[in-house]
């Protein structure tokens, strides 16, 4: 299994112009097309110094699977807090590793 969490070379190899027009294509292409929700992205992506949409939307985002009541709930449930919540874990996991 390649492990390699590296940015691809691709994205080092254009332009900001052909990157803009990669990334928008690529929003469009996954049905993120409303102007005020591309924006959003494409300056977060800039604000941050992120290299391409695609890699955060791939990486960062929860999108629904299935654009249906039960698909938006099943990505609604990423969100909570209380999901898969690190603390807790950690208070599980190592609160009973610890009774040498």
């Amino acid at each position: 299994m390649d492990t390699d969490r590296s940015i691809p070379q691709d994205f080092k190899e254009r332009t900001a112009e052909e990157q803009l027009a990669v990334d928008i294509k690529y929003l469009k292409k996954n049905k993120i097309t409303k102007k005020k929700e591309i924006n959003q992205i494409l300056k977060t992506c800039e604000t941050f110094d992120v290299p391409s949409a695609q890699y955060f939307v791939e990486e960062w985002l929860f999108l629904p699977f299935e654009e249906t009541e039960e698909g938006f709930a099943k990505t609604a449930r990423l969100h909570d807090e209380d999901y898969l919540n690190i603390a807790q874990f950690n208070g599980i996991y190592w609160g009973s590793n610890n009774e040498d």
